[in-house]
């Protein structure tokens, strides 16, 4: 007979050459990279819901109808630098009219000659044919000239504004302006100014000067909304302080940004700290 040392040997050198196969535990390697790749979803669906819960941003209804006709423009150019002076009339009401001059420094990121660019307005009270009238200067020129405006969209226009001939080469800058009065569109009790810093190159300036009457005090705080993966993250930006002109009888409230990766709009809320009603508005230019 056999003896066992002689069978052990005879079992190793069948093993060594794959002939017999004990397999004390079967692991299969698929079913485990399975449950491991479902946790994982779970684990990111739950720090989705987390984040946009946590982060959600309470926006102006009408900042969709923004964000859907500027997806409808051009963006064969970029803005290095962005003004908008506002000056809210007086009146006896709470709604005001606003004069806008908004004052651009763009560049030129395609190969051809760029003659025109193309914006988006936004208001919270409809601008009719009579009421949004556009004036544009170029590159300095002292003569306005009226452009004109689409109202497809009444609450979120669009325009387009000519550029010095023969146009911008490619990574050539100009600088252009133009100016229009909005009516009933400024609350001096409270409200939500909306600028569009999309397109904006990072590193660019955003500044807001927003010029009320003496008899309408504001406060106003700033902050600056992050779109990221189709969630909006909004960042406190801090207080800001009126600056009171007494040979005008004006309070100006003025606002310097620079705009990082991912911003697409920044806020302004402004609000009256006498006593009075709430109601939100929106502008962007």
């Amino acid at each position: 007979m056999w003896s066992w040392r002689y069978v052990a040997a005879l079992l190793a050198v069948l093993g060594a050459f794959g002939l017999v196969q004990v397999h004390v535990v079967e692991v299969s390697i698929r079913g485990w990279w399975l449950v491991a790749a479902l946790v994982l979803l779970a684990c990111l669906a739950a720090i989705a819901a987390y984040v946009a819960r946590g982060q959600k941003v309470n926006l102006p209804a009408t900042v969709a109808n923004l964000r859907g006709n500027r997806l409808r423009t051009d963006r064969s150019f970029e803005i290095r630098k962005k003004r908008c002076e506002a000056l809210i009339l007086d009146g006896n009401g709470t709604r005001r009219d606003v004069r806008f001059r908004w004052t651009l420094r763009v560049r030129n990121r395609r190969r051809a000659r760029l003659g025109a660019i193309d914006l988006v307005l936004l208001g919270e009270v409809p601008a009719s044919e009579r009421d949004l009238v556009v004036y544009v200067r170029a590159d300095g020129d002292q003569e306005k000239f009226r452009v004109p405006v689409d109202r497809k969209d009444r609450l979120a226009p669009s325009i387009s504004i000519p550029l010095p001939a023969p146009g911008l080469a490619r990574g050539e800058e100009a600088d252009c302006s133009f100016e229009y009065q909005w009516p009933s569109v400024a609350h001096v009790q409270e409200d939500s100014w909306v600028f569009d810093v999309n397109r904006i190159a990072h590193g660019g300036k955003m500044e807001v000067e927003l010029v009320y009457p003496r008899s309408a005090p504001q406060v106003a705080e700033a902050r600056v909304v992050r779109r990221r993966w189709g969630l909006d993250r909004s960042a406190k930006l801090g207080r800001l302080n009126a600056r009171s002109d007494a040979t005008v009888g004006r309070l100006t409230v003025e606002f310097e940004y620079v705009v990082q990766p991912h911003d697409d709009l920044l806020l302004v809320n402004t609000w009256s700290p006498i006593e009075g009603g709430a109601t939100a508005h929106e502008t962007v230019g």
